[in-house]
């Protein structure tokens, strides 16, 4: 497999190169455009004297003056840039020829690169003949033969001096591109590895590097949060399982050693402690549940009626237990849901509300069909420290005021998950009047 920076190394070499393919083809059709027009150029230049000349002549003829015409014809040439001359009549017989003299120059005609033109003479209002000039090609002409093998040799040099450039250039621009990423790469690696204090290197001019960067850099963070989270969970574990489980060890040896006398109170205490410990295993057995990926959802209409029914059985446990004002103001609606798990979902939000509202509040339970979908709130008496707000549906998050109650502090995780699963959202908040508010937004159909 490819490295990242051979791909990007690769491609800037391809695209400069195509680049300076099309730059030079450009500058090669330029010239061959140039060249054809050095041609033209020469014959228009000789057809503008040639008439000129022709037309004196004629003026010269009126006067009674002898003109030789081929003296008009050859001494119109006054350009370095024709080579020849051929005359013909109107029949094709041959008239007369032309040449320059070359001197010692041994190149043959082909090697010189003539080029041929025909130039019809008309003389006196007859049609003389056709004149067929010969011009001498810019390369081989003395003239711009040095200019041209001068600026070759210049090209040629750019040429090479830009290729060189071009690679040194694609090679810093990619070492650029490629030393934030490779230190990204290796500082994932080390997170994949558990090496969570790896630095991951955020300075780049480059936006997306950046981006990528500081995502990486709360990848890290969120790692980071999530095992300090998971050693105090841990933690909390222990000791909310340990704390039954002494007090059971504690009566049971009282018992054995005859400390405490068998008695309904002894045995209604430790059903109580069995009953805490059962409710806390049933707890995170729930939320690992929830977690696996294998959590199904069995949607099934469920109407109004059938979360009052289960409502009610809460208030009759809490009502034997505590003097609470419940409040519950249900419309009739129908929505599609998993009716076990929204079961689960309130019975954990009720007994949140069920154990930290103190003696004499209140609790208030809403129920209704939203524009948004189906909308449950659920307010009781107390505030929640604005410290442990934000984290509120974090495993074992316990306020202060709720150190020693018998929940886990699992039941708001049981509820996020819950609402999340179903495609539901879920929020708490302390209100103006000194209650603490949960808001539950399901939507109607799955």
């Amino acid at each position: 497999m490819r490295s990242l920076f051979s791909k990007i190394f690769g491609s800037m070499i391809i695209t400069i190169t195509l680049v300076l393919i099309i730059v030079l083809g450009s500058m090669y059709i330029s010239t061959r455009i140039s060249t054809s027009k050095w041609h033209d150029t020469i014959i228009e230049e000789y057809t503008e004297i040639v008439t000129k000349n022709l037309a004196f002549a004629e003026e010269q003829e009126t006067l009674g003056r002898t003109v030789i015409f081929e003296d008009i014809i050859i001494n119109s040439i006054d350009d370095n840039r024709i080579t020849g001359l051929t005359f013909y009549d109107t029949s094709g017989e041959q008239l007369f020829r032309w040449s320059r003299k070359n001197g010692d120059d041994p190149r043959t005609a082909n090697e010189i690169n003539l080029k041929a033109y025909d130039l019809p003479i008309e003389y006196l209002g007859e049609q003389m003949g056709v004149a067929k000039v010969l011009t001498i090609s810019p390369n081989t002409y003395d003239i711009t033969k040095d200019y041209i093998n001068r600026l070759l040799f210049t090209l040629l040099i750019s040429f090479v001096t830009s290729v060189l450039c071009s690679f040194i250039l694609a090679y810093l621009l990619s070492k650029n591109i490629m030393t934030p990423i490779t230190q990204i790469s290796d500082s994932l690696s080390k997170l994949t590895e558990g090496i969570n204090t790896a630095e991951i290197n955020t300075k780049t001019d480059i936006k997306e590097l950046y981006d990528i960067s500081k995502a990486a850099e709360r990848l890290q963070q969120e790692i980071i949060s999530n095992e300090r989270s998971r050693a105090a969970w841990l933690n909390n574990i222990g000791h909310d399982l340990n704390t039954p489980v002494t007090s059971l060890r504690v009566q049971i040896e009282g018992l054995c050693d005859h400390v405490f006398t068998p008695s309904d109170k002894i045995f209604n205490s430790m059903n109580d402690e069995l009953v805490t410990l059962g409710n806390r295993i049933s707890s995170f057995i729930d939320l690992a549940q929830l977690d696996s990926p294998d959590q199904k959802v069995n949607y099934t209409v469920v109407h109004s009626s059938e979360l009052v029914d289960v409502l009610k059985y809460s208030f009759q446990d809490i009502k034997k237990t505590k003097d609470i004002s419940v409040l519950q103001e249900i419309e009739k609606f129908d929505f599609s849901t998993d009716l076990s798990l929204i079961t689960k979902a309130f019975g954990a939000i009720l007994d949140n509300a069920f154990n930290y509202t103190p003696e004499g509040g209140d609790i208030h339970i809403y129920g209704k069909d939203v524009p948004e979908g189906i909308l449950f709130t659920v307010e009781n008496t107390g505030m929640i420290s604005p410290e442990i707000l934000p984290q509120i549906f974090h495993e074992l998050i316990k306020d202060d005021f709720s150190r020693g109650k018998s929940g886990a502090g699992l039941g708001l995780s049981v509820v996020k998950r819950i609402t999340t699963l179903l495609g539901g959202t879920v929020s708490i908040r302390n209100t103006e009047y000194n209650m603490v508010q949960c808001k539950v937004l399901l939507p109607k159909k799955a």
